[in-house]
């Protein structure tokens, strides 16, 4: 089997002389990193130089046609440009196709597989919050979904319930899902999107964020709820876990979440469900499903002893 037809049957079908022809390199190896239903991503060679060819479905278009795959490239292709114009650590866009970008590879390891310390949620909150301060520009207001954990998590726990109408739990939570009204005054800043601990590496104590194609101009609540989220799942919702969660909040609190506090627990309860659905695992989908009214009791707890400290500080 020739070089093209092997590099066309692991990629699925995509040509590969089109990036080849494009940027007059010629790859030597190629393998599968990831395949998922929102994207595929392989790791491509030439020479020592390594890249990540990640290529996006449509699996998202239903929520808005701005996931569409070619606008999700494009976002994703936009805030690596902007990482890479204020000096953040992320990788290098080097060629974007109609739902295809190529990237230089980043080493590290994913932050979801390492024991989270506060140390390491220190680094996460300290590159958000270089990335929220960056300035946004016209062409960047409208790229992806500002709202997009709130949409998403309505269209997906929809679904769920259509396709198990005996989920008691599942249908109330949907019900609170249906009942949510987001009133932020907020100023809109660049989001990361999907900033959950599976999007971070580490690598030599260097944290790189990855994984933008629901990049936007939106709001860091819907970022912190996500972030929340993946904690508190991550701790598998011990009292580790709910304590980390709580130094995130208050740090968001602080820093980011200034008018629409209120809104923090109604964010966590998207990132949660997001979860929830994404796992195939249907025993952990339940226990995050179990473990979301506990959350939303605690989540408005923490808030209310940050505001009261505030108003006595």
């Amino acid at each position: 089997m020739d070089k093209q037809k092997e590099f066309s049957r692991v990629l699925d079908g995509f040509d590969i002389e089109l990036i080849e022809d494009n940027l007059g390199i010629s790859f030597d190896g190629v393998s599968p990193l990831r395949k998922g239903h929102l994207n595929s991503k392989f790791s491509l060679s030439a020479g020592p130089d390594h890249f990540v060819l990640k290529i996006y479905s449509d699996s998202f278009a239903f929520i808005s046609p701005k996931l569409s795959s070619s606008a999700r490239a494009r976002a994703e292709y936009e805030a690596l440009m902007v990482c890479r114009s204020n000096g953040l650590a992320a990788p290098t866009p080097i060629w974007l196709s109609q739902n295809a970008l190529l990237m230089s590879h980043v080493q590290g390891t994913p932050v979801k597989d390492l024991p989270i310390t506060k140390e390491i949620l220190t680094d996460i909150l300290s590159w958000l919050k270089r990335f929220y301060s960056i300035q946004v520009s016209n062409p960047l207001l409208n790229i992806g979904v500002p709202d997009l954990p709130f949409v998403a998590a309505r269209k997906h726990i929809a679904r769920y319930v259509s396709n198990n109408p005996d989920d008691a739990l599942v249908r109330e939570l949907e019900q609170m899902l249906l009942s949510l009204h987001w009133i932020s005054s907020d100023q809109k800043t660049l989001t990361h999107g999907d900033p959950t601990l599976g999007n971070w590496l580490l690598f030599d104590h260097e944290l790189s964020a990855v994984d933008f194609e629901f990049f936007t101009a939106g709001f860091p609540l819907f970022d912190s709820g996500l972030l929340i989220a993946s904690v508190l799942d991550h701790g598998e919702f011990s009292h580790g876990a709910f304590e980390k969660s709580e130094y995130v909040i208050r740090n968001f609190m602080q820093n980011f979440v200034s008018e629409s506090y209120n809104d923090l627990p109604n964010a966590i309860l998207c990132g949660l469900v997001l979860i929830a659905v994404s796992v195939p695992d249907s025993e952990r989908r339940q226990r995050i499903f179990r473990h979301i009214k506990s959350t939303m009791e605690w989540a408005p707890i923490i808030i209310g002893a940050k505001l009261k400290g505030q108003q006595h500080g």
